[in-house]
């Protein structure tokens, strides 16, 4: 076969993403994907320069002298990495903190996750990594150190989308979630969601794709009264957790951050002065409740306010800057 047209008809990713055996039963009510940074080669080899580039791993995926013994297995092959990492995983055969911190993270366990359990979850799942080659020395830079690393590889990830299309993507690698954050006009039907459960040990981000999700209104009242020790209201009023629950579910992004309860203003495509007017106009202007959602600790864990000022982006040039500045008078 013409080698050009055997290019210009292969798949643009690489790593074939790990279907689980029983994805189609959904996880929690909705077909997921768990996604990493990238795949990690712990072998000293001659040929790393050829593995380290998207053209140069597809030479590789039958060649690989790891795999030398099982030439013939279709099973042993680089492109295959997700499958083979994951399964020895469940195994209990090899050992990846990353996978292991992330079981433990989505089953809410503490300890040893037993391979039955492990295999539960997986098994209900996709898992795959973004990067479609692997990297020098095995470390994950950050998207503002390589953003056209992670820029060349949205083709790539769009096309997996396509293929297993999952309803929610969780996203364990800030590189990768600044990557789809920076990217997102370009991936139609992905968006950022808040996260109900945070992850204490490792980077995990939350993201649908063509589909809503529904966020607990009991969740927000519990996030409200932890942050802000009571739920203001007023009998006139709408309660401001039915208010914030609303935002939420028109994916308003708003999350509870290094102790304080604040909009993700790193998401461009958050409308944080709509957000916050909807609060503002809810409470018949009274701008002390808006205010009282936003707070912070102090050294001595005293609840300090935050003004709206502080949680704006310094790129004052920024649309939503503007418009946040002409709705509060600030």
């Amino acid at each position: 076969m013409d080698r050009g047209l055997e290019n210009k008809e292969r798949r643009k990713y690489f790593f074939k993403p790990r279907i689980g055996s029983r994805y189609a039963e959904k996880w929690n009510g909705y077909r997921t994907m768990v996604l990493g940074a990238h795949q990690i080669c712990t072998v000293k080899c001659e040929f790393l320069d050829l593995c380290c580039s998207n053209e140069g791993v597809w030479e590789m995926d039958n060649a690989c002298p790891v795999y030398e013994d099982g030439r013939d297995d279709p099973y042993l092959r680089l492109s295959n990495g997700n499958r083979i990492e994951m399964d020895a995983y469940i195994e209990d055969a090899a050992n990846y903190p990353a996978y292991s911190a992330f079981t433990k993270y989505i089953l809410e366990e503490k300890g040893f996750v037993s391979p039955e359990k492990r295999e539960y979850f997986w098994e209900r799942v996709v898992f795959c990594n973004f990067l479609q080659h692997y990297l020098p020395n095995g470390n994950t830079p950050t998207y503002e150190e390589e953003s056209e690393l992670y820029d060349a590889d949205i083709d790539a990830f769009k096309e997996m989308l396509r293929d297993v299309q999952p309803e929610v993507i969780y996203v364990w690698s800030d590189s990768v979630a600044n990557a789809l954050r920076k990217n997102i006009k370009r991936i139609d039907g992905l968006k950022e969601m808040v996260m109900s459960n945070e992850a204490q040990v490792m980077e995990v981000s939350f993201f649908s794709y063509n589909t809503t999700v529904e966020c607990s209104r009991e969740w927000v009242r519990q996030l409200l009264e932890k942050v802000l020790g009571h739920v203001p209201s007023n009998k006139k009023l709408a309660p401001l957790d039915e208010v914030i629950y609303r935002a939420l579910s028109q994916n308003y992004i708003i999350v509870y951050e290094q102790n304080k309860f604040a909009n993700n203003y790193n998401c461009k495509f958050f409308d944080y002065s709509t957000f916050l007017g909807t609060i503002y106009k809810e409470y018949l202007k009274r701008w002390n409740v808006v205010e009282a959602c936003f707070v912070k600790l102090d050294k001595n864990g005293e609840r300090q306010k935050q003004h709206l000022r502080q949680l704006l982006p310094s790129n004052t040039d920024d649309p939503a800057f503007k418009a946040a500045v002409q709705l509060f008078e600030l």
